[in-house]
């Protein structure tokens, strides 16, 4: 009997858990399998970097090329912005970069994405006071400025390539008047390698601010980056000619581009400014206030649920607040859009910027931490699966988040808490409705309903 066992114990060394089972011992758990591998990008948005900051330095930098200043700004006095109703000046945007820097750890950061707006609010006015009326002087001090704000992030994050959509204050015409294929698109897609090493992207980029490139790390993956500016019911084209249809151009680009992803087996990431949906901000429950107009929201919603399977992740910014969409169809959630907050303190927000996580072999988003400036210092402010308990950025998730907001509870304190970036929250119970439905009801009228019902008390 003792060499039965014996035998058997040989064999169990040998054969493992088979063995292990006919003795009647419970086999082993296989191992878990390992965590799929992750990258990490420096998400940037709203800088609204102000070059006119320091008064006394202006006439030299408009006098000297964009790879002199800085220099110029080195000899400025000048120190971080006192806070609300300041842009970005250089002493912030060095210490946001650096600051970023420092987040990224090893091996730093595959790609950094900038959700637009990099010129400060009122660039005409403001060159006006240094560069008299002449326009073709703002288009140059223009271009200089666009220049330098690349260069600078490139020069701190050499080898992550920078992907980059334009805001409604990036151009030489005005606030929501960028130029469709105006000399200033072409002059700044030769400022970005990603853009500028690829002729379609480059082509497409000075018809209309819009291209496509291919992601650093993810095989098969494209970056859709759009002009959604050419969406808003603000925009104009008064420095152009092409009125409407480039709005309507950028749209059928978006459709080929998809259908050719699908056709090729590619998946995408949509980049952009301005985001789909309502604005909470000029919003009421009675009268909603749209970010895009409503020709363009409701093809490019058809758009993009035809294609849906095609769609990883959206990126965007404007809003200078930290918030999300989701685009949904009576299927469920097909999209989730991350909105970055700005680095500009303008509106009340401390500067912010965000270490965005994905996994590498589909580029879909699995989290974040944001890093903030407040108290005189740069800090971590929080991580989103530490926050709210979620270890994906998928548009399910989300839209659980987003009920859990609307509910009220500790869900809806941290986002009002995080909403401003730590400082001061325009998030009251109140008002609460208008900010949690306009993350999921993209619709004027969705919204109104959403918005109108009775706000869930705060527990």
């Amino acid at each position: 009997m003792g060499r039965s066992i014996e035998t058997a114990r040989r064999r169990t060394l040998v054969a493992g858990a088979p063995v292990l089972a006919l003795l009647g011992a419970a086999a082993a758990p296989p191992p878990p399998p390992p965590p799929p591998a992750a990258g990490q990008f420096l998400a940037l948005s709203d800088i609204h970097f102000d070059p006119f900051a320091d008064p006394a330095i202006v006439p030299k930098l408009i006098a000297a090329r964009a790879d002199r200043w800085p220099a110029i700004f080195a000899s400025s006095r000048r120190t971080m912005p006192a806070g609300p109703g300041s842009d970005t000046n250089y002493p912030l945007l060095d210490s946001t970069l650096k600051a970023a820097a420092a987040a990224a750890g090893r091996p730093g950061y595959d790609f950094v994405l900038l959700t637009g707006d990099l010129l400060r609010h009122d660039f005409e006015t403001s060159f006006a006071k240094y560069g008299g009326p002449d326009k073709a002087a703002l288009s140059a001090f223009t271009l200089k400025t666009l220049t330098f704000v690349n260069r600078e992030i490139e020069r701190r994050f050499r080898g992550a390539p920078l992907i980059e959509a334009l805001g409604n204050n990036d151009n030489d015409c005005g606030d929501y008047q960028p130029r469709p294929g105006g000399p200033l698109l072409a002059a700044t897609a030769a400022t970005l390698p990603a853009v500028a090493r690829d002729a379609e992207a480059s082509a497409d980029y000075a018809a209309g601010g819009n291209y496509a490139v291919r992601h650093p790390r993810t095989p098969g993956h494209l970056f859709l980056v759009l002009d959604s500016v050419l969406w808003s019911p603000k925009y104009r084209d008064a420095c152009g000619d092409s009125g409407i249809r480039a709005g309507s151009a950028q749209l059928a680009w978006l459709e080929w581009q998809l259908f050719r992803a699908r056709q090729r087996g590619q998946t995408a990431s949509l980049v952009m400014h301005i985001p789909p949906g309502v604005n909470p901000h000029e919003s009421t429950a009675a009268a909603p206030a749209p970010f895009w107009a409503d020709a363009w929201r409701d093809r490019f919603l058809a758009i993009t649920a035809a294609y849906a399977p095609v769609l990883s992740a959206g990126y965007a910014g404007h809003t200078h607040m930290d918030d999300f969409r989701i685009l949904s169809t009576p299927a469920g959630p097909y999209l989730a859009i991350r909105i970055t907050p700005s680095v500009t303190p303008l509106f009340g927000n401390n500067p912010s910027f965000s270490v965005m996580r994905y996994t590498l072999a589909d580029a879909r988003p699995t989290g974040y931490s944001s890093h903030v400036f407040q108290g005189g210092a740069w800090r971590p402010e929080y991580d989103f699966a530490r926050t709210y308990g979620y270890d994906r950025y998928s548009p399910a998730d989300l839209t659980a988040l987003a009920a859990a907001i609307r509910s009220g509870g500790s869900a809806r304190a941290a986002y009002a808490r995080y909403y401003a970036s730590g400082a001061k929250s325009p998030i009251t119970d109140a008002n609460a409705l208008v900010y949690a439905c306009a993350q999921t009801e993209l619709l004027p009228a969705a919204f109104a309903a959403c918005a109108g019902a009775a706000p869930a008390p705060a527990q």
